[in-house]
């Protein structure tokens, strides 16, 4: 399902804002 890489995307979100 492509669910699970929003899912993904939704993780790395606020990782993503952390770096930068």
């Amino acid at each position: 399902y492509e669910s699970s890489s929003l899912y993904i995307m939704k993780l790395l979100e606020p990782i993503l804002q952390t770096y930068t």
